[in-house]
């Protein structure tokens, strides 16, 4: 069965729609894709950032007890209030930020449980300085619970971050994956449509030109029917000037040969005619093919520049994503470095409290010293009451 030219011109515009409507719904769905993978960059940052703080507030908490401990000025003591009431509102949140995902949930409730633990022992230690000094605080602190406390925090901390960082990695991966699936899928999908579209330009073409052709064979028509009937005119006023002509063939045979002249010649300027008419139908297709094959150019001049902006659309949006990533990882950089510092500042207080501690020691055994001195001198002194007691009871 042969397909006419308007039924394939139904059939390409239909396969160009589809291709039109199914690319749009591809980009709308990598663009859902990117919007979510967006969102999910945020929340976990946000998780990041959660934790740094609860972190924060844990080295704050034992900053704060260690520095009331050794000066005995209450101001210390205005952080560990404020994370006693900020901390677990941090640890609801975090709670939230990772409801869906059990693990990281499991160590957020245990942190919120060291938290309480390294909360307790600081105020344990405040309560040891404020009641019963500086030596019995010092002792609480040297068992190192409230370090274990904090160190288990920080490995919670970093264990969450680790975590929501792998996570965002996974991500940004499998977005990546989508979006080269994309670009390739349209890269396909843009090479089909502009050949089914050169095809329906095509078909166009032809279904134009067989319109003009069919135009031009029905005026031929009604140029031969009206040539024909003129004709059959010619004839019939020639068998009457025949008949005529035999009734005064008799008296007339001279006039009958200059008609018969006059029509040949006529015959001949008729055929010149044909000939100049055939002449100037051969230069008008000859033009039409002209004009037809410059608007196949300006058309496919047109399809260039479309497809031109198409790759230029898409380059600027690749520079785009690139300078989002760069954006990312500039971020990124800079909470390290803010955590790099923040160990150089716990490294320094750290020190400060060791040296604390070893002049504390050599207190402690400067007074042993004095006090083994004391005592000795006091064994001294009895040994002598003793004598004497001895001797006095002799006499």
């Amino acid at each position: 069965m042969k397909i006419s030219i308007r039924q394939k011109l139904l059939l390409l515009t239909f396969i160009i729609l589809a291709g039109i409507v199914l690319i749009a719904y591809s980009f709308y769905k990598t663009s859902m894709k990117f919007i979510d993978s967006e969102q999910w960059v945020q929340h976990t940052q946000q998780i990041i950032s959660q934790s740094g703080n609860i972190l924060s507030l844990a080295k704050d908490i034992e900053t704060a007890s260690r520095g009331f401990a050794i000066t005995n000025d209450s101001a210390f003591l205005e952080p560990l209030y404020t994370a006693e009431k900020t901390t677990f509102l941090y640890i609801e949140q975090l709670m939230e930020l990772t409801q869906d995902n059990p693990a990281q949930q499991q160590r957020v409730d245990s942190l919120r449980r060291y938290m309480q633990l390294r909360l307790d022992f600081s105020f344990r230690t405040v309560e040891l300085r404020s009641k019963k000094g500086l030596d019995y605080a010092a002792g609480y602190i040297a068992t190192k619970q409230g370090k274990h406390y904090t160190d288990r925090i920080r490995d919670l901390s970093y264990a969450i971050q680790h975590e929501e960082n792998t996570l965002l990695k996974k991500r940004k991966q499998t977005n990546q994956r989508s979006v080269a699936a994309f670009n390739r899928f349209s890269v396909i999908m843009f090479i089909l449509l502009a050949v089914f579209s050169i095809l329906f330009l095509i078909t166009i073409i032809k279904y134009l030109i067989q319109n003009k052709e069919k135009g031009k064979r029905a005026k031929e028509l009604v140029i031969a029917d009206s040539e024909l009937a003129f004709q059959h005119e010619e004839k019939e006023k020639r068998a009457a000037e025949l008949v005529i002509a035999d009734k005064e063939l008799a008296f007339q045979s001279e006039e009958k040969e200059k008609r018969a002249a006059e029509l040949i010649i006529a015959d001949k300027e008729l055929a010149f005619q044909n000939e100049e008419k055939e002449k100037r139908a051969a230069e008008l297709v000859i033009a039409d093919k002209e004009l037809a094959f410059q608007s196949e150019e300006k058309e496919k001049r047109a399809a260039e520049l479309i497809i031109a902006d198409k790759e230029l659309a898409f380059q600027n949006e690749e520079k785009e994503k690139r300078a989002a990533e760069l954006i990312v990882a500039n971020n990124e950089l800079v909470f390290q470095n803010e955590e790099k510092e923040k160990r150089a500042a716990e490294l320094i207080i750290a020190n400060k409290e060791l040296v604390f501690q070893n002049a504390e020691k050599e207190k402690r055994a400067a007074e042993l010293i004095i006090a083994n001195e004391e005592l000795r001198f006091q064994n001294q002194l009895k040994e002598k009451a003793g004598l004497e007691r001895v001797q006095s009871e002799k006499r």
